[in-house]
C-alpha cells in the first residue's frame, strides 16, 4: 500500500528552511503580506466584524493576534478569527489548484508561531508547507463532473470540482504541526483526526444559491480552528486514523465523486515544489473570474477619458461561472453577494469607486447610482477560453465628450505576468488595505519585517505590529 499519509508525514518533519526554494520563499513573504492586508481590510465587513466579535467571546488564553485589533486571544480563536478576515472580501491570492487556499492554511500556523514565539524561518517553512500540502491534496481530488441546472432559456453544466476547500485542512495541519515539532507519528494521528472532523463540500451549493450566505464555499475561520485543535489534540495522545488519505474508504471517498489519484500527491515531491509558478494575486476585491474583463474595461474607460455618465451599455466576454445564480444575481444586499455579481462589480468599476474594501461598503452597493447603472452591464459566457480569444472581450456603447457622437469601443483580454503583481504593487495594496487600521509607521514596519521574514528570531515581533491601541 501507498500509505500517503505516512509519505506526506514523513516530507513535512524531514523539511527545514533551508530544504524550501528560495522562489518559494519569496511567495510565501508575498503571500503572507497581501494575505493579513487582505484579513485587516476584511474587518470593515460584516462577517469579518461577527468572526471579531465570535473570538472575543469565547477567548480564554491570550496567546495569539486577531489582525488589526488589540485583541489577543487563544491560538484557535485567532485561527478561526484570522481564517475568516483573510477571505472576508475575497481579495486574497489564488492557486491552482485549489483556488482560495492560503486562509485556509495560513491562520493556524500563524496563530501557533506567535504564541510559541516560532522564528521567521520557522514560520516560513511552516507556511511553505500548508500551501505545498493543500495544493497536493487538491491535485489527486478527481473533480466530479459538475452538475446541471436550468436557468432562463438555456440549461448549463458546470465543469467545476466538487470538492470544495476541506482538503486544504490536511496542508494547513501540515503546517501547524511543524510550527511545534511533531514528528510523523504524531503529525499522522493530528492529520487523521483533522480527516475526521472536516465537513462535507458545499461549495456548489453556495455557488447556485441567491440570496447567499457568509459561510461562501465554505468557512475558512472554522478549517483553521479545526486544524490547531486537531494538533493540540494529538499532542495530548488523542489518536486519530494513521491511515486518514490511504485505502478504498479513505478521504477521498467522500471528496472526489471520480475517484483519487494517490500518485499526483506525491510526484517529485521535495524536488517540484507547486507554490511558485501558480499563483495570481488579485487586483480587484471581487471573484476572479471577471479580473481580466475588468482589465480590459479599465483600459477603455482610461485610454478614453469615459466615465460612468458617458456610457450607454456595457457587454462583457466572461467565464462560464457568470452563468451560475450567484454571478447574474441583480440585487445586491450583503458584501458577499457584491464579490460575485457580474453587473454589480462592473458599475463599480465603471464609476471609478476606489479599489479595495470599498467596492463592498454598504455605501457603495446601497448607492442608487450603481444599482441603476447595474442595468446597463450585459454579459456572456464562454465555455472555452481559446474560442474567447480572438472576440472583444468588453465592448463599451459611449456618448464621445464634446461631439456627443455615439462611438463602440473595444478591447481584448490583457495577459499580465504570471503572478499578477509585483512586489511593490503587493506593497501598495497592502497599504490601501491597512490604512484606515493601522498607521503609516507600522504598515510600513510590517511590509519590511514580512519581506525579511527570515530575519526575525520571534514572531511575536510582526504580530506586534499587526495589533492596534484599541
Amino acid at each position: 500500500m501507498l500509505n500517503l499519509t505516512r509519505k506526506l508525514a514523513d516530507f513535512t518533519f524531514n523539511t527545514t528552511y533551508q530544504d524550501i526554494p528560495a522562489e518559494v520563499v519569496w511567495q510565501i513573504k508575498r503571500l503572507l503580506l497581501d494575505s493579513i492586508g487582505c484579513g485587516i481590510a476584511g474587518l470593515s465587513t460584516e462577517k469579518g466584524k461577527i468572526s471579531l466579535e465570535f473570538s472575543k467571546r469565547l477567548e480564554g488564553n491570550t496567546e495569539s493576534t486577531i489582525i488589526g485589533t488589540p485583541n489577543k486571544v487563544s491560538a484557535n480563536l485567532a485561527a478561526f478569527a484570522n481564517g475568516e478576515l483573510f477571505n472576508a472580501l475575497d481579495y486574497e491570492a489564488l492557486t491552482s489548484p485549489s483556488g482560495h487556499i492560503s486562509p485556509f492554511v495560513m491562520a493556524a500556523p500563524l496563530a501557533l508561531a506567535e504564541a510559541n514565539r516560532a522564528s521567521g524561518q520557522e514560520l516560513i517553512a511552516a507556511l511553505a508547507l500548508s500551501h505545498e500540502i493543500g495544493i497536493r491534496v487538491a491535485r489527486g481530488l478527481i473533480p466530479g463532473k459538475g452538475f446541471s441546472m436550468r436557468i432562463p432559456q438555456k440549461e448549463i453544466r458546470i465543469g467545476l470540482p466538487t470538492h470544495g476547500y476541506g482538503s486544504a485542512i490536511f496542508g494547513g495541519v501540515a503546517g501547524a504541526a511543524k510550527i511545534l515539532g511533531f514528528g510523523p507519528d504524531k503529525l499522522c494521528h493530528a492529520l487523521g483526526i483533522a480527516g475526521y472532523m472536516c465537513p462535507i463540500p458545499v461549495v456548489m451549493k453556495f455557488a447556485a444559491t441567491v440570496p447567499s450566505s457568509m459561510s461562501k464555499y465554505l468557512s475558512a475561520g472554522w478549517i483553521s480552528m479545526t486544524e490547531v485543535m486537531a494538533v493540540l489534540l494529538s499532542d495530548l495522545g488523542y489518536t486519530g486514523d494513521k491511515e486518514i488519505l490511504d485505502g478504498e474508504f479513505g478521504f477521498w471517498k467522500s471528496f472526489a465523486s471520480e475517484g483519487w489519484l494517490p500518485e499526483e500527491v506525491i510526484v517529485h515531491l521535495g524536488k517540484n515544489w507547486f507554490l511558485p509558478s501558480n499563483i495570481s494575486y488579485k487586483a480587484y476585491p471581487c471573484c476572479g473570474a471577471m479580473h481580466h474583463a475588468l482589465d480590459c474595461l479599465y483600459r477603455i474607460l482610461e485610454e478614453n477619458h469615459l466615465h460612468a455618465s458617458d456610457i450607454e451599455r456595457i457587454d462583457v466576454l466572461i467565464n462560464m461561472l457568470a452563468d451560475l445564480p450567484l454571478w447574474q444575481n441583480r440585487r445586491i444586499g450583503t458584501h458577499i453577494e457584491a464579490q460575485f455579481s457580474v453587473a454589480y462589480v462592473f458599475s463599480v468599476a465603471a464609476h471609478r469607486i476606489e479599489i479595495g474594501p470599498e467596492w463592498q461598503d454598504p455605501k457603495t452597493f446601497r448607492n442608487p447610482k450603481i444599482l441603476k447603472f447595474m442595468d446597463k452591464v450585459n454579459f456572456e459566457t464562454y465555455s472555452d477560453y481559446q474560442n474567447a480569444i480572438d472576440k472583444p472581450i468588453v465592448k463599451v456603447l459611449a456618448r464621445e465628450r464634446g461631439s456627443g457622437e455615439r462611438r463602440v469601443y473595444t478591447e481584448r483580454t490583457i495577459f499580465m505576468d504570471q503572478h499578477g503583481l509585483n512586489d511593490h504593487q503587493l506593497a501598495d495594496k497592502f497599504l490601501k488595505n491597512v490604512l484606515e487600521v493601522l498607521t503609516k509607521d507600522q504598515a510600513e514596519k510590517a511590509i519590511h519585517t514580512i519581506f525579511t521574514l527570515e530575519e526575525i528570531k520571534d514572531v511575536s515581533e510582526l504580530l506586534k505590529l499587526l495589533r492596534t491601541e484599541s
